[in-house]
C-alpha cells in the first residue's frame, strides 16, 4: 500500500511538472485568463486566439531577443553559436510569426481571425484549430506565391523604369553642360538669351530626370523588401508545415504562450482534483505508516499472543485512534468539498 500511494503521488508531481514545462498553466491574459496565475516570463494559458494572445506571443519574443542582447554584451559570453541560432529563431517568429499576424489584425483583415487561430497552432497545435489552420496556410501559400511572382515582374518592371530615368537625367545633365559652354563663349545679346532660355528648360529637365530617377530607385526598393518579406513568410509557411509538433515542442527554451480554448478552466479543475488527490493519499500513507509502526511495536511487544487477540487489539487501538483525532476525515471530506465546489463554479 505505501509503495502504491507513493508511486501515485510520484506519478502527480511529474504530470505537474509536464504541465509547466510545456507552458500548460494558466497565464495572465485578458478576459477569463486575468484570473490564473503566471509561472514565468511570458508563460501562461489563453483561453481564446484574440489580440491580448498576441500580445502575450509578442512580449515573449520580445523579452527573449532582449535576453539574447544582455547576455551577448557580457564580456565573457558562454555559448556563442547556440544564443546566434536562438536569436535567429526568435527574429524569424517575431518577423513572419507575430509582427505578420499583427499587420493583418491592424489592417482589420478578413482573414484576422484565422490568422489568430493559425498563429496559436503554429504554437501548440490542437485539433480544434487544425483544419482552420491548414485551409488558411494553403490559402495564404497560393496567394503569395501568386504575389511573389508579381513583385519579380513589377521589379523587371521598376528597374527597366530606373535605368530609363538615369539615362533620361544624363542625357539632361550632357545637354545641361553643352548650352553651359555654348553660353559661356557666346558675346551676341540675342544669342545667348536663347541660350538662357534654353539653359532653364535643360536644368528643368535634369531636376525632373533626376526626381524620376530617385522615385524609381525607392520603388525598387520597396519592392525588394515586400519580396524579401513575402518570400520569408512562405519559408515559414513551409517549416511549420513540416513541424507538426508546434513551436514550444520544437524549441522547448521558447515557452511561448499557448492557447486552448476553456483550457484553463479544464486546467485548474484538474489541479484542485489532483492536489485534493494527493492531499487524500498523503493522509492515508501517514496513517498507514502509524498503524504499521504500532503493528510492530505491539507484536514485539507480546509475541506469545495468537494472532486472533493481536488482531482485535489493534483493531481496537485504531478506533480509539479515529475518535482521539477525528480532525483528519474532516480535513478530508472539506477538502473534497472545496474541490466540487471549485468544478462546479468553472463548469
Amino acid at each position: 500500500m505505501l509503495t502504491l500511494g507513493m508511486l501515485f503521488l510520484a506519478i502527480q508531481v511529474y504530470t505537474l511538472h509536464f504541465l509547466a514545462t510545456s507552458n500548460l498553466l494558466p497565464g495572465v491574459g485578458g478576459g477569463e485568463a486575468a484570473l490564473s496565475v503566471r509561472l514565468g516570463p511570458g508563460r501562461g494559458l489563453h483561453s481564446s486566439p484574440d489580440v491580448y494572445y498576441l500580445s502575450a506571443v509578442g512580449q515573449r519574443l520580445a523579452e527573449l531577443n532582449a535576453e539574447f542582447i544582455e547576455s551577448g554584451n557580457q564580456p565573457e559570453a558562454k555559448h556563442i553559436e547556440t544564443r546566434a541560432q536562438r536569436t535567429m529563431v526568435v527574429d524569424h517568429l517575431s518577423r513572419d510569426a507575430s509582427e505578420w499576424t499583427a499587420d493583418l489584425v491592424a489592417r482589420h483583415s478578413p482573414d484576422s481571425r484565422s490568422a489568430l487561430m493559425t498563429l496559436a497552432s503554429d504554437v501548440w497545435p490542437i485539433e480544434l484549430f487544425r483544419d482552420s489552420a491548414n485551409e488558411f496556410r494553403r490559402g495564404e501559400t497560393e496567394s503569395l506565391s501568386k504575389q511573389l511572382q508579381q513583385l519579380a515582374e513589377d521589379s523587371e518592371r521598376m528597374q527597366s523604369a530606373q535605368r530609363d530615368a538615369l539615362s533620361d537625367m544624363q542625357a539632361a545633365r550632357a545637354d545641361q553642360q553643352r548650352l553651359e559652354e555654348k553660353l559661356a563663349s557666346s558675346t551676341d545679346e540675342a544669342n545667348v538669351s536663347s541660350l538662357r532660355s534654353e539653359l532653364a528648360s535643360a536644368q528643368k529637365a535634369v531636376r525632373e530626370a533626376a526626381t524620376a530617377a530617385t522615385e524609381a530607385q525607392d520603388e525598387l526598393r520597396r519592392a525588394s523588401d515586400q519580396r524579401s518579406r513575402v518570400s520569408s513568410r512562405l519559408d515559414y509557411l513551409t517549416e511549420i508545415h513540416q513541424n507538426e509538433v508546434g513551436m514550444n515542442a520544437r524549441y522547448p527554451w521558447l515557452g511561448l504562450p499557448v492557447c486552448i480554448p476553456n483550457g484553463w478552466r479544464w486546467v485548474v479543475a484538474y489541479l484542485v482534483v489532483t492536489c485534493c488527490h494527493m492531499v487524500h493519499v498523503v493522509f492515508g500513507l501517514v496513517e498507514a505508516w502509524g498503524e504499521l509502526r504500532k503493528s510492530d511495536s505491539g507484536t514485539a511487544e507480546a509475541p506469545n499472543h495468537s494472532s486472533a487477540r493481536n488482531s482485535r487489539e489493534l483493531e481496537k487501538r485504531r478506533l480509539i485512534e479515529r475518535r482521539r483525532h477525528p480532525e483528519r476525515h474532516w480535513v478530508v471530506i472539506a477538502s473534497s468539498w472545496v474541490a466540487f465546489v471549485l468544478m462546479w463554479q468553472l463548469g
